[in-house]
């Protein structure tokens, strides 16, 4: 499982100023929307850890030719 600890730590070695995902979410949102947000990202990742399972949409880059 993921601590806080690193998600943390991984959020603050993300680059800022790139373009945004699918979910048209730039990455300072992420970085800088408090610890509750941090939080649901947390369980979030741990659930998608948890039962071994992405969510579909995520396989799906922007780039991706087989969209």
């Amino acid at each position: 499982m993921i601590t806080i600890a690193e998600l943390k730590e991984v959020l603050k070695h993300a680059k800022n100023r790139k373009s945004c995902g699918l979910d048209n979410l730039p990455m300072e949102l992420w970085k800088f929307g408090g610890n509750e947000l941090k939080i649901h990202l947390l369980e979030l990742f741990n659930k998608i850890i948890d039962k071994n399972h992405m969510p579909q949409e995520w396989e799906t880059g922007i780039g991706d030719k087989h969209t």
